[in-house]
Parts: C-alpha cells; sequence; structure tokens
C-alpha cells in the first residue's frame, strides 16, 4: 500500500488510471469508439502523464510542472503507437461503426496527423531541453525518429491495411527508443 507511505493522494492517480481504462471500452463514454480525439487523449494520460507524474509523486510527494513536461513525449509517442495500430484494422472498423480517429479523418487525413504526432511528440523533446527539464544530451532521443518517418514516403493515396505493419513497427520502436534514451539521460544527469 504506497498510499500509506506518501498519503492518499496516489489514489488519485490510480482512480484516474483505472477510469480511464474502464471507459475506453465500456458505456457510457466508449472513448474507443467516439473518433472524436477521446481515445488519443486518454492513451496520453494513461500512458504519459499519469505514469510520469505518479511515478514522480510517489518519489517526491509534490506535484511539479517539470514531471508533466518530462511525461509530454512519453504520453505523445505512445499515443503514436496506438493511432498507427488503428490503420491495421481501420476498414473493418469503419465497416462496424467504431468511429476511431482514423476513421474520422480518413486514410490520407490520418497519415498526415500521424506525421504530425510524430513530429509533436519529438518536438517536446526539444522544448524539454530549452526550458531544463531534460539535458542537452537528451537531444540524442530524437535519433529513433529517422527511421519512423522514412516510412511515410512509402504510403500512396490508399494502402492495404498490412503495409501498415511497417509504420506501426516503426511507430514502436522510436517511442521504446526515445524513452529509454529519455531514461538514460535523466538517470546520468542524476548521477552527475
Amino acid at each position: 500500500m504506497i498510499s500509506a507511505f506518501v498519503g492518499w493522494t496516489v489514489l488519485l492517480f490510480a482512480a484516474a488510471g483505472g477510469a480511464i481504462a474502464y471507459f475506453y471500452v465500456a458505456p457510457p463514454l466508449k472513448f474507443g469508439y467516439l473518433g472524436k480525439g477521446y481515445s488519443e487523449v486518454a492513451i496520453f494520460l494513461a500512458f504519459g502523464v499519469l505514469p510520469v507524474v505518479g511515478t514522480y509523486y510517489v518519489l517526491t510527494e509534490q506535484l511539479d510542472v517539470q514531471a508533466f513536461m518530462m511525461s509530454v513525449p512519453i504520453g505523445i509517442l505512445t499515443t503514436l503507437i496506438l493511432f498507427n495500430h488503428h490503420f491495421l484494422h481501420w476498414q473493418a472498423d469503419k465497416a462496424s461503426g467504431k468511429k476511431t480517429l482514423v476513421v474520422v479523418l480518413g486514410e490520407k487525413g490520418a497519415l498526415r496527423f500521424s506525421k504530425v504526432l510524430a513530429s509533436l511528440g519529438f518536438f517536446s523533446i526539444i522544448v524539454g531541453i530549452v526550458v531544463g527539464v531534460f539535458p542537452w544530451y537528451t537531444v540524442l532521443a530524437i535519433l529513433p525518429a529517422i527511421p519512423l518517418f522514412k516510412v511515410y514516403p512509402s504510403f500512396n493515396e490508399t494502402n492495404a491495411n498490412e503495409s501498415y505493419v511497417k509504420l506501426m513497427g516503426a511507430s514502436l520502436k522510436a517511442s521504446v527508443r526515445s524513452g529509454l534514451i529519455i531514461t538514460i539521460c535523466l538517470v546520468i544527469s542524476g548521477l552527475l
């Protein structure tokens, strides 16, 4: 019971995460079916803000804007993974009435949005460096963007769902690698 050591506030993080997980698919909210970006916001919060800020709170017993800023690249890049995963079944989603953002934007618009989301994720690392949240050498966390952005030109106006496996894999690798580099840089910074 972490709450016994750091107080009941930590339970708010757990409750928020549980509510997001439940209402992602459960009525009355069903974030994953609304198609207005709610599921993307839910993923950003559940896999970026809540775990990073929650962990920071458990370790320091403080809420700090720097912890939120550290969560932004992780949250955006994790959201990118989910968003790009929707390409693998967007036509089936459309046929079944599931309104993911990929369905709502259409294939071409969703590809553009995917690039914007990836760009924002890596740009947020630069912002974190500029404002002093990350050490300068965290710029290395941008390198995984290179193979990801090399995938985008391979798409045409319309593509088979299977062709998006490469984009999904590149998104996953970029997110994991950037997250690891950010973590390593923060550990090194803490040791110096």
